[in-house]
């Protein structure tokens, strides 16, 4: 049964339909009140360009993982495992990359605001 599954991940699709979605939602949930003008189509490209690097990050994990512990070994192991890593390594990446872009572009420090509310929309 497993080996139905495993290695037979077609999500391409998927992921383009989804990430612009998912960040439509997300932009939403973020901005009280959304200005239709250059920063937020600019601010919305680059947000839908980093859930796409999300996605594949997510996906390699997973790839790495089914090769080193696979789930008919160990399920509750396998998926504590892929939860913490994804959680770690794109939790980390959202913040790595706003603050790049911020200090390249914006005019302040990040509110605090994105350590305790955005990003726990970016987790869920």
């Amino acid at each position: 049964m497993w080996s139905k599954y495993l290695g037979k991940y077609n999500d391409g699709l998927l992921c383009l339909i989804l990430v612009p979605i998912i960040n439509t939602i997300n932009y939403h949930l973020t901005y009280a009140r959304i200005r239709w003008d250059w920063y937020t189509y600019t601010t919305y490209a680059i947000d839908t360009a980093s859930g796409f690097i999300c996605w594949w990050l997510i996906r390699k994990i997973t790839d790495y993982l089914d090769k080193r512990m696979p789930y008919k070994a160990s399920l509750g192991k396998r998926l504590t495992y892929q939860i913490l890593w994804t959680t770690i390594f794109v939790q980390g990446f959202i913040i790595a990359s706003t603050e790049i872009i911020n200090a390249f572009f914006g005019d302040g420090p990040l509110p605090t605001k994105f350590y305790t509310y955005n990003l726990f929309i970016f987790f869920i």
